[in-house]
């Protein structure tokens, strides 16, 4: 009877044995296996970020594009206005009222920088008549406007960009009555995003703006534009879904040019630049060819 309890419990410690023999050699084999998959996971996790930040780059191109066209309109050295951290400003440092939209998911982040640009009808210039001293324009009376090319019959913009002595400046235009080749129009200042503050002196050239656009990522990473009139948005629409996170900044000289950074979560190193194919000039170079 001693007998056999004894062999059993030699094959239960046999049994017991071979169950850590074999964990031991499991585990062995699983770190094994580890090591060698681990460095496969990080490699595909790479490659899948940079396939990702390319596509993001690609898309992002194609704005960049857009803008850059917009800053060729003209030549003026009002080209672009960054807003870093997606704080979207007027030219006289007061928030614009798309930091305080009503739905949350319209309002930009602070991961990604917004910028505007201007594009201008150089084509659509008018040459403001003369008035006498002072140059002040009074609010509620007309300004009269006529056609540099002379070929054809102005149409109302929606607003200027009013060029005087004392610089540029936005110009809401709120009624207009034009005749042959020149305009009745009818001009209130408002806070712009991207020109300064009007200080109501007579304009000499009024520049009709085509577009003034503000280009912004919302905390859910959906890049939108936003069409501005004077303090009025027009159009607020998304145009890009899964936007990665950029700051952008603009330089002036030697070259005019946008550059777009990604930022982390994106791996390092990806960034876009588009240059300007014309210099800039002072703004009364334009005052000229006034009357």
């Amino acid at each position: 009877m001693s007998s056999a309890s004894n062999t059993r419990h030699k094959e239960d410690g046999i049994s017991l044995l071979e169950c850590l023999v074999g964990l031991l050699l499991t585990s062995v084999l699983a770190g094994l296996l580890i090591a060698q998959v681990h460095p496969l996971l990080i490699t595909a996790r790479k490659l899948s970020d940079e396939a990702q930040a390319q596509r993001a780059l690609a898309r992002l191109s194609t704005i960049l594009d857009t803008a850059t066209t917009a800053i060729d309109s003209h030549r003026l050295s009002i080209a672009a206005t960054i807003h870093p951290h997606g704080n979207v400003v007027y030219t006289d440092g007061t928030p614009h009222q798309i930091q305080h939209a009503p739905e949350k998911a319209l309002q930009p982040s602070a991961k990604a920088d917004a910028f505007s640009v201007l594009q201008l009808e150089m084509e659509h210039l008018l040459t403001v008549s003369p008035r006498p001293s002072p140059l002040h324009f009074p609010s509620g009376a007309p300004i009269q406007a006529c056609s540099k090319t002379r070929l054809h019959q102005p149409e109302r913009p929606r607003s200027v960009l009013a060029i005087s002595v004392d610089g540029p400046s936005e110009l809401v235009v709120s009624n207009s009555n034009c005749a042959a080749e020149c305009c009745d129009l009818w001009l209130h200042a408002e806070r712009s995003v991207i020109a300064p503050q009007s200080r109501q002196n007579h304009p000499l050239v009024l520049i009709p703006i085509k577009h003034l656009s503000t280009y912004y990522v919302t905390e859910s990473g959906v890049l939108r534009t936003l069409q501005h009139v004077g303090e009025a948005v027009i159009e607020n629409q998304p145009i890009l879904a899964e936007c990665p996170p950029f700051r952008l900044t603009f330089q002036q000289s030697p070259t005019p040019a946008l550059h777009l950074k990604l930022e982390p979560p994106a791996p390092p190193g990806y960034h876009l630049w588009r240059f300007s194919r014309l210099s800039r000039l002072p703004y009364y170079h334009l005052l000229t060819i006034a009357p």
